[in-house]
Formats: C-alpha cells, sequence, structure tokens
C-alpha cells in the first residue's frame, strides 16, 4: 500500500499537504527538493531553516494549508486539487498576511518578505485566478494581483503541483511515494478524441459493466484463505479496483480499471504489481516471474498485465495462478 494512502484521519489534498509538510521538515540529508521547493517560490536569498505549521488556526482569517516561517519570510500557502475556493478564503489569507506587514517595524531588517501561494494542479490553475479575481472585484480591483498590491503589499503567486513533483527525489523513499500519490491524483487532459467517446450514450452504460464486473470478479475469486486477504474494492476519479493482499506481506496485487494506461493502450483492466507492494530484497525474484507470465515494465505503475474487457468475467483462473506461482516462490524459499 502506497505510504501515504494508510494514513486514515486524512485523504486527498489534505494528505498531500501533510505528506508536503513532512517532507519539507524531514530534508535534514537530503535538502535538494527543500532548496527546489524554496526556489519555486522565488526565495533565491534563504536558509532551509523554515519553521513548518500545517492545518494552523488563524482564527477569522482561517486554516491554511501550511505556515512557513523564517526570519525573512511569512508564507501562506493553500493547496488544491478539486475542491474549489471557500468564501473569500485567499482575500482572508491576503489580510491575515498584510495585518502581519502592518504591525511589523519597517525599520527592522527582518520578516521582510510576506507571500501567498496557491498550488494546484496546471489544468485548474486558470480557472482557479478567476475565481480569485473575482473575489477581488467586491474590493474595487480588478484582479487578485491587484489587491495583493494595495498598500500594505504583499506577494501573491501560483505553482503547478506538477512543477513540484518533478523535484522530488526519486531515490528517496518517503519522497518517491509522495510523487506517486501526487501522481495518482493529477487529472488527466482529455483530447478532443476523449471528450467525444465519453459523450456517446453507451458510455455510461459500458462503464456501469465495467465496473459491476470488477465487483463480480472480486465476490467470485476462490483464493486460500490461509494465505490471502480480499480488500474491499475502493475507487479514486482515476482507477476503480480491488487489491490482493497476501496474508504474510510478501507482496500485493491489484487489479482494476485505470484510467491514464486506458487512455494510451486503448485496455481499461489490468492486473498491477509495485515494487512497493512487495517484500524488501525480493522484487528481482518476483519480477522475473510476472515477466514469464506477460507482465508489462511501466514507468510510473511498475508492472502491469493487460486484460481485454470481454475477457474479465473469465479471469479467476488467471489470477488465482499468479497468486499461486507467487505463493510457491515464497514457501519454497522459506
Amino acid at each position: 500500500m502506497n505510504l501515504f494512502a494508510s494514513v486514515s484521519h486524512k485523504y486527498g489534498e489534505d494528505l498531500i499537504t501533510e505528506a508536503l509538510a513532512f517532507v519539507l521538515r524531514h530534508s535534514e540529508n537530503n535538502t535538494s527538493f527543500k532548496e527546489s521547493f524554496f526556489n519555486l517560490l522565488q526565495l533565491s536569498d534563504h536558509e532551509l531553516s523554515f519553521d513548518i505549521d500545517s492545518q494552523i488556526d488563524l482564527g477569522k482569517y482561517g486554516r491554511p494549508d501550511l505556515l512557513i516561517r523564517d526570519q525573512d519570510n511569512v508564507i501562506l500557502l493553500e493547496s488544491k486539487f478539486g475542491a474549489a475556493f471557500q468564501t473569500s478564503q485567499l482575500k482572508r489569507y491576503a489580510d491575515y498576511l498584510k495585518s502581519l506587514k502592518e504591525k511589523s517595524d519597517p525599520s527592522s531588517e527582518t520578516c521582510q518578505q510576506y507571500s501567498l501561494v496557491l498550488i494546484a494542479p496546471k489544468n485548474r490553475l486558470r480557472g482557479l485566478r478567476l475565481e480569485a479575481d473575482n473575489m477581488a472585484l467586491a474590493h474595487k480591483t480588478n484582479t487578485f494581483n491587484e489587491y495583493c498590491n494595495l498598500n500594505p503589499a504583499i506577494n501573491f503567486q501560483s505553482i503547478a503541483w506538477e512543477d513540484v513533483v518533478i523535484t522530488l527525489d526519486n531515490s528517496v523513499e518517503i519522497q518517491r511515494e509522495l510523487r506517486i500519490y501526487i501522481m495518482d491524483h493529477l487529472p488527466l487532459e482529455l483530447t478532443r478524441e476523449n471528450i467525444d467517446q465519453l459523450s456517446k450514450k453507451s458510455f455510461p452504460d459500458s462503464l456501469s459493466s465495467l465496473y459491476q464486473k470488477i465487483r463480480n470478479l472480486q465476490t467470485n475469486l476462490r483464493l486460500d484463505s490461509d494465505s490471502f486477504k480480499l480488500d474491499a474494492v475502493r475507487h479514486s476519479y482515476n482507477w476503480y479496483g480491488f487489491k490482493i493482499l497476501s496474508f504474510d506481506d510478501t507482496y500485493n496485487l491489484w487489479i482494476g480499471m485505470i484510467l491514464e494506461p486506458w487512455s494510451i493502450t486503448g485496455i481499461p483492466i489490468y492486473i498491477q504489481v509495485r515494487e512497493d507492494w512487495v517484500k524488501r530484497d525480493e522484487f528481482l525474484k518476483v519480477k522475473n516471474i510476472l515477466i514469464e507470465l506477460g507482465f508489462k515494465e511501466d514507468k510510473q505503475y511498475s508492472y502491469l498485465l493487460p486484460i481485454p474487457f470481454e475477457k474479465l468475467s473469465s479471469m479467476e483462473d488467471t489470477i488465482i495462478n499468479i497468486c499461486n506461482r507467487l505463493d510457491k516462490a515464497f514457501t519454497s524459499q522459506s
């Protein structure tokens, strides 16, 4: 299971914000991501010893996702994926920073920069900036940037989650897990062809049938209960399926619909095995078996076995065979 998906009290953009805060706080031995992230915030002249608070209560101003501070900067960061702004949300955060700047000593050399940062997927930034501009219209300014520039002026900028993802260090396990989780939540760009296909009357019926077949497959699987456990069918906006968990936690399989490879290969259903779902130091053995069984290596999803839609209902024997092959490999070793 993905590291951050196991944090039960948070989900979606709240979980990603907490994970980002954790990575920024715990980068003592690997500062490259922290440095790249603060460079994205246009803080070129800074130390890396920031205080970072998440979901801090600012009273009437609200509860921003992150409050980042050092002696020269105060930064409020608001993260968005699918949610819209709350009423006057960005304006309230701007007002908080303006109130801090107003109270600061102008002769002091400390805390010279007050910044409000919006971070969202690329294809949402324009719409969110328009929402922010609408907040500003009520205060006789044409844009939210203009409102932020009113005395006392603060900085406002927006950055894309995609630009954050590429700065994460894939060799650091926790950063790799965060990258995977963010990528799983980034919306996909639809082509004209995709939109036309989604508009056809047959699409909802086909998708409903697909989901039902996945549920039926889970119900009909007869696995050795001493070796395997079936997880519940779960879903996000870009996947729908269930996991098979080995009781000794040596490996997990996932079966279901994944939107992104579907858009590339034309096949919606996959059996998936990720490297981080396999017991440490055992992946090479698993990899060889997966390749033997017809799995294809994928940069983002590790190993995928495509399943044609028409064969989904009769995949029980194939899945049981995969589980038995993997189980036998680990059993013979012990």
